[in-house]
């Protein structure tokens, strides 16, 4: 579908964005109407119609706000040595020496200004990320206001024509155990159909004190109950294990060979106070050879083709969008026109979503007063309105 049509007339028409290069670009005129699509986003991704006609529980939706809307996403580890991606492609081994040599003098280096220096790598990366030294980590948030307040600061000064929020869906089916088999958990989900009323599955699949031992089988292999608090915190904590192994000192061979997710979402351990408030997590590519959205592309498992599939944010809001997102493959790219700049920002303001709240520090302090400040786009008045009193 091209942007501008209107003739479809069944949801059965809207195309499944695994068919399309991976991802879906939708045109935001209208932030108000970008407002609605993201809520409804995120209340109807939280059920999944299966094959069999029933629902799974889905999952969260993670954004990153981009200045610059022709921007791809990429760490800043990849941003550094790009040219080294481009020549060292075939030698990973090389570039993860880098990163470790970058870790190792970083936490020599560090380790007299921090309160625990008995951390992990992944903990040491994260510190390392926070004061801006190039690591493979990419930063998401849980909210689309502080990702777009991210999107809509200038780079170097700029202020691009156009700029962008991606979403990807966080808890995809690479994103659970890695004794995950969706073949077992539909076995195991067939058996609960029968066992128990439609309208009770979803209760039933995710409560996380259930004593029934084929709920507990399915819970256990299934990539598709992550949103119950009980089944994230698990997963939180594999994937963290996961990273953790990737990033040691000396990985085992082994233990590598059986993490088979391309990518993982990292919620560190002690996160700072900026990542607190801006409900913040990294995504982690596992082989930091690969580019992030080859990474990213692997990790939804979409196809790479040579066209992107573009709407109107009217558009894609009036037709039932969600069909397509029940396609195993998740990332939309919203591109903003660079007009709404102002609106947008009188609205996050009025969400209390600013340099200030977001960074809870003296430096997002002073970054809220000097923007409030600015000169620019402020009108100044030589006669002030007069109030007459009688």
């Amino acid at each position: 579908m091209t942007r501008g049509a209107t003739d479809m007339t069944s949801i059965k028409d809207f195309p499944r964005y695994i068919d399309v290069h991976g991802f879906a670009e939708i045109t935001v005129d209208d932030f108000g109407k970008w407002m609605s699509f993201v809520g409804s986003l995120e209340e109807k991704s939280k059920t999944i119609s299966s094959n069999d006609g029933f629902e799974f529980c889905g999952g969260k939706w993670v954004y990153r706000g981009q200045a610059d809307a022709a921007w791809p996403i990429m760490s800043t580890f990849e941003r550094e040595y790009l040219e080294w991606f481009k020549q060292l492609r075939n030698v990973p081994d090389r570039l993860r020496a880098h990163e470790l040599s970058m870790l190792d003098v970083f936490r020599q280096k560090a380790c007299g200004y921090v309160e625990r220096s008995s951390m992990s790598n992944l903990e040491w990366l994260a510190l390392m990320r926070h004061y801006g030294v190039p690591t493979r980590f990419v930063d998401f948030s849980e909210s689309p206001l502080v990702a777009a307040h991210f999107a809509m600061q200038p780079t170097k000064g700029i202020l691009p024509n156009e700029f962008a929020v991606w979403a990807v869906m966080r808890d995809n089916h690479n994103n659970w155990y890695h004794e995950c088999k969706n073949a077992e958990a539909q076995l195991y989900f067939t058996e609960i159909v029968r066992k128990y009323k439609k309208e009770d599955i979803n209760r039933v699949i995710n409560d996380p004190d259930t004593i029934d031992s084929l709920v507990q089988k399915f819970q256990k292999c299934s990539n598709t109950c992550t949103i119950s608090p009980a089944n994230f915190s698990r997963a939180v904590v594999y994937n963290r294990e996961c990273a953790e192994m990737v990033l040691s000192d000396r990985p085992s061979a082994d233990a590598i060979e059986r993490i088979k997710t391309p990518m993982v979402y990292v919620y560190p351990r002690l996160p700072n106070a900026r990542m607190r408030a801006q409900s913040g997590l990294f995504l982690m590519p596992m082989d930091v050879s690969v580019p992030f959205m080859e990474s990213l592309y692997k990790w939804e498992q979409c196809p790479k083709q040579e066209n992107v599939s573009r709407y109107m944010i009217g558009e894609a809001l009036d037709k039932d969008v969600f069909y397509a997102l029940s396609s195993q493959c998740s990332i939309l790219k919203f591109v903003f026109r660079g007009d709404l700049r102002h609106d947008m920002e009188v609205i996050l303001g009025m969400a209390n979503v600013n340099a200030q709240t977001i960074a809870p520090d003296l430096e997002g302090v002073a970054e809220y007063v000097r923007h409030e400040f600015e000169r620019s786009g402020k009108e100044i008045y030589d006669n002030p309105i007069k109030i007459r009193v009688s």
